[in-house]
């Protein structure tokens, strides 16, 4: 079980690898890490893409990891906690 918190994750953040490697592709298809690749070289600095078949390097460079479901609900609740604490001071500090 992977649980993966970020854009285009599910709402309750679990992936089995096929799930969550549709979600990469969607996010980073080949033309786009092509693209990283070609200002990797050209810039020397930058991120690439993992290979296709390396799941873990997809996992690392997402920010994911391999967890059990109960886990990755107590991840997700202590996200939906933090965020609410953040919009809350958010909309103090435009208050005042």
């Amino acid at each position: 079980m992977i649980c993966y918190t970020g854009i285009g994750a599910r709402k309750n953040g679990t992936h089995r690898i096929s799930n969550f490697r549709k979600v990469t592709r969607k996010l980073y298809s080949k033309s786009k890490c092509k693209s990283m690749k070609r200002d990797k070289k050209k810039f020397g600095f930058g991120s690439e893409c993992p290979k296709n078949t390396n799941n873990k390097g997809w996992v690392d460079f997402f920010g994911a990891e391999y967890t059990t479901r109960k886990k990755c609900s107590s991840i997700m609740k202590n996200n939906r906690l933090l965020n609410k604490s953040r919009r809350s001071n958010a909309q103090e500090q435009a208050r005042g």
